[in-house]
């Protein structure tokens, strides 16, 4: 089972508990609720079971984190950030493999993916990682970061 068809699975009986008043679901998007779940779930289960989890559970759980980092530093409803995000991401697998994709997320972490689909996807301004990208940056830490 992948990432899609356990979230369309959580999502469902989550969608059940709620018909039969078991659970009241508050989150604005019930789908991205559970995917986080399912993440959580993968994330969990291939702990007990491998040495690192597998690039797709990494490469999600990045989009989820980045996702909801994205909205809340640059007021952009939650379908867009997840779609400028999962664009960002999907960038690299022309030219790197998923394993190298899930490697780059976890080294550079939420904020600097952030960063990243902001400037390349919905910006789009340049590339990772170029010096325009370094620049824009620079001034973004300066206007924005408290000391």
């Amino acid at each position: 089972m992948n990432v899609s068809e356990l979230t369309d699975k959580l999502l469902a009986g989550l969608l059940e508990l709620e018909q039969s008043g078991d659970i009241v679901i508050t989150h604005p998007t019930p789908h991205v609720l559970a995917e986080l779940l399912g993440t959580n779930l993968i994330q969990s289960w291939a702990a007990e079971f491998l040495d690192e989890p597998p690039s797709e559970v990494v490469i999600e759980g990045a989009l989820n984190s980045t996702a909801k980092y994205f909205k809340e530093n640059f007021d952009i409803d939650e379908s867009s950030s997840r779609q400028t995000v999962d664009n960002f991401l999907r960038s690299f697998l022309g030219w790197k493999s998923l394993r190298e994709v899930a490697e780059l997320v976890s080294h550079q972490g939420t904020e600097e993916i952030a960063l990243g689909a902001y400037f390349c996807t919905h910006l789009k301004r340049g590339v990772y990682y170029s010096m325009d990208y370094i620049e824009w940056r620079k001034e973004y830490y300066a206007h924005n970061r408290k000391r």
